[in-house]
Formats: structure tokens, C-alpha cells, sequence
């Protein structure tokens, strides 16, 4: 297996995804389904029910100007901004920037997120997808049944054989992430966990 040089935890670092408080257990995974499902569809209305807003901390920033195009400087210098300025996110930068947040590799790998896989083990890793001929990336999404946590671990690491870290990795592809985070959704409270 793949050492994870490069690890994103499933981003909107500091967010919390608030389901639903009941007794029923599958009410999570129903809940994680209309969450994954509004991401897919760019539907930010149902995906922002799953969240609080504001959102503290600046690393989705640093997030999302990776996923801009090269060439969108306004774009990048506005997310540099609000990156240098610490700045929390508002429900209105959520929907400007939704894209930039929810990058087309994210979507990749939480559309390969097997749900009744999920729901009947608790803890799964989605195939290794390719972003380019350097880098490759991943889910692992894990459930804590006792505490009713949700845990999103977006990974992303260089294609290389674990014998060759020492060697610089010198490449022009725009994933060069900077933090190693981990970010957890507490169902039924308003909670979030978030280590670098």
C-alpha cells in the first residue's frame, strides 16, 4: 500500500456537518447520502443544512486556491486574501466558492464512497483514482458507531514506491499540499475535531 506523503482530510477544515439527532441507526448514513448526492449536483442548499456558518480557520483557503485554473488570477488573489486575513467562511463565500472547495478530484472519490459497504462495516477506502501521472488520491470514511462520528480523510500522495521519498519529487501538478488534517463530523452536536 501507498504511503499517504500528502493527506487532506475531507476539507471544509473547521466545518461542521450537523445530522440529524435520532435513535435510528441508519439515519446517518441516509443523512451522509443527501449530503454526498447535493455535492455531486452542486446543490449548495442541501449541502449547506450540513454545515454552520461561520466557519473558522483559514486552511480551507489554502485548500481551495488549489483548485483553481492557472489562469484565474482575481479568483486566486481574492482566495490569497481571505487566506492571508485569516477570514472565517460565511454562508455567501461558501456559495462563491463552492467549486474551489469541492474539487472535481474530491467529488470523484466521495462518488466512489459504497454506502451500504460504509453502513454494514463502518470503515472504507474508496479505489485509487489517478489526478495526473504524479499524484493519486483517495477516501478513507470511517463511522464511529459510540460517539456517532463521521470521519472524511481525503488523501492525496505522490505515485511513487515508498524507497523513493528521499528523492525531491519535482513536478508542475498543482497538488502541493502545505498541512496534514483531519477533520471529523460529530452526528447529533455541533462539534468538530481538527488537527495539522
Amino acid at each position: 500500500m501507498k504511503h499517504s506523503f500528502l493527506c487532506l482530510a475531507f476539507l471544509l477544515l473547521t466545518a461542521t456537518c450537523v445530522f440529524s439527532q435520532t435513535t435510528k441507526d441508519s439515519t446517518w448514513i441516509e443523512q451522509f447520502k443527501i449530503f454526498r448526492d447535493g455535492i455531486y449536483h452542486h446543490d449548495k442548499e442541501t449541502v449547506k443544512q450540513f454545515f454552520d456558518f461561520p466557519i473558522k480557520g483559514d486552511y480551507c483557503w489554502s485548500y481551495a486556491r488549489m483548485n483553481i485554473a492557472n489562469d484565474d488570477k482575481a479568483t486566486d488573489n481574492a482566495l490569497q486574501k481571505l487566506e492571508k486575513n485569516i477570514s472565517p467562511l460565511t454562508e455567501k463565500l461558501f456559495d462563491l466558492y463552492f467549486d474551489q472547495i469541492f474539487s472535481k478530484e474530491f467529488i470523484s472519490s466521495l462518488i466512489k464512497i459504497k454506502t451500504k459497504e460504509l453502513f454494514q462495516k463502518r470503515e472504507i477506502e474508496t479505489p485509487e483514482l489517478s489526478a495526473d501521472k504524479v499524484y493519486a488520491y483517495k477516501i478513507i470514511a470511517k463511522f464511529e458507531t459510540e460517539s456517532k462520528i463521521l470521519t472524511l480523510n481525503f488523501l492525496i500522495y505522490p505515485k511513487i514506491k515508498s524507497t523513493e521519498y528521499n528523492t525531491p519529487l519535482k513536478t508542475d501538478s498543482k497538488f502541493k499540499w502545505k498541512n496534514i488534517l483531519n477533520l471529523q463530523y460529530e452526528q447529533g452536536k455541533k462539534k468538530v475535531q481538527c488537527s495539522v
